[in-house]
């Protein structure tokens, strides 16, 4: 139990390793965490690049989604926070992330969420890493929303990272890769589907239609960071 505590709450911070603290990260560090700059586009939540609501990305493809929620620029203290958790399980800085997703969320007005869904790994990868990264934050993140997670996505093969690949190389990359459980009914519900980080969309986009196919009435996307 000691060492469960010491792994969520340790005595230095996880990020400088100097400063003494009670939760999380100190206070220098959480200072500097890059929040994404407002405003931001409608569709895809990431950064705008021209002087419309919709960024050039969403104005080109098409995104299944309908609407999505990011929280840090991936870099600097954010993204080594991130590729700790990821890559060491250090999952020191989740409950904070997960403070800050809700508090996104919410910074409006929260839309109807039934249940929160992570993206999952592919069966390999998840004996190799011990955990399913989406899976954690999105259950973090379920108890500020009162609902449920639900791990209803498979991933039937081991695919290649989409941050090196063309936009075509990703589709093709993606083709067939996530399905629906087995029995899974997802008639008139509000999705919440969680990833770590949006590097190009295709991987969301791609479950955002599993989910809709198998009845799913909204699905909104939640990712830590953007790249």
């Amino acid at each position: 139990m000691q060492s469960i505590l010491k792994r969520i709450y340790p005595e230095l911070c996880p990020i400088c390793k100097k400063s003494e603290q009670k939760k999380s990260a100190c206070d220098s560090c959480i200072k500097k965490l890059e929040f994404l700059p407002r405003p931001v586009c409608e569709k895809c939540g990431g950064f705008l690049d021209n002087r419309s609501s919709i960024c050039l990305d969403c104005q080109s493809q098409a995104r299944a989604w309908d609407s999505a929620y990011s929280i840090f620029i991936f870099e600097g203290t954010a993204r080594e926070s991130i590729m700790r958790f990821k890559y060491s399980g250090d999952m020191t800085m989740i409950p904070y992330f997960a403070e800050c997703a809700y508090k996104e969320l919410t910074r409006k007005e929260q839309p109807r969420i039934d249940m929160v869904v992570p993206v999952p790994l592919h069966w390999m990868k998840l004996i190799l890493r011990g955990f399913n990264q989406a899976e954690v934050i999105a259950t973090e993140l379920s108890r500020h929303l009162n609902c449920d997670t639900a791990n209803v996505l498979k991933r039937r093969r081991w695919t290649k990272s989409q941050s090196t690949l063309s936009r075509t190389k990703r589709r093709e990359n993606l083709k067939q890769v996530f399905h629906a459980k087995k029995g899974i009914d997802l008639s008139n519900k509000h999705i919440l589907l969680v990833d770590d980080v949006f590097t190009t969309g295709a991987t969301l986009n791609s479950c955002t239609r599993v989910l809709k196919r198998a009845g799913a009435e909204k699905v909104h996307i939640l990712t830590l960071a953007r790249r």
